[in-house]
């Protein structure tokens, strides 16, 4: 749909090549009509609330990660939104990186507001209860 600019991912490489172990996109002015916006800006904040993140955007699906933290990740359907969070919680730094977005090129969307709300929300949940119940204690190696 073009939506996304390819010439935006050079920045996010920058971001990995820095040191960050992931770099997510965060699209400043979003071209979207009024209530995809306003939905987005409500989930987000609502997402943020939930599981202690803050991440701007978990919505713009440019994102880069190393290898080394995301291959470990068990995936699911829809996880896809909280990628940044669970590379978070394995140790990862997370930066996001402000990208452009165009007008919706071709096609039509297959979201809306309903369709995802609670799928989305019972993900959510899961990523909460995961962040909650993750053992955070070191293991000494010294014999």
């Amino acid at each position: 749909d073009l939506q996304n600019d390819p010439a935006d991912i050079p920045l996010l490489l920058e971001k990995i090549a820095e040191g960050y172990d992931a770099a997510v996109g965060w699209r400043i002015k979003r071209n979207d009509n009024l209530i995809r916006r306003l939905s987005s800006k409500i989930a987000n904040s609502i997402r943020n609330f939930i599981s202690d993140e803050n991440i701007q955007d978990t919505g713009c699906s440019l994102k880069a990660f190393k290898a080394c933290y995301i291959q470990p990740i068990e995936l699911f359907e829809g996880m896809h939104r909280f990628l940044p969070t669970l590379v978070k919680m394995n140790g990862g730094r997370v930066i996001e990186v402000k990208v452009s977005h165009h007008p919706r090129f071709k096609g039509t969307s297959k979201y809306n507001v309903w369709n995802r709300i609670w799928r989305s929300f019972l993900d959510l949940l899961a990523i909460r209860w995961m962040k909650w119940r993750k053992l955070r204690y070191k293991i000494d190696e010294q014999l």
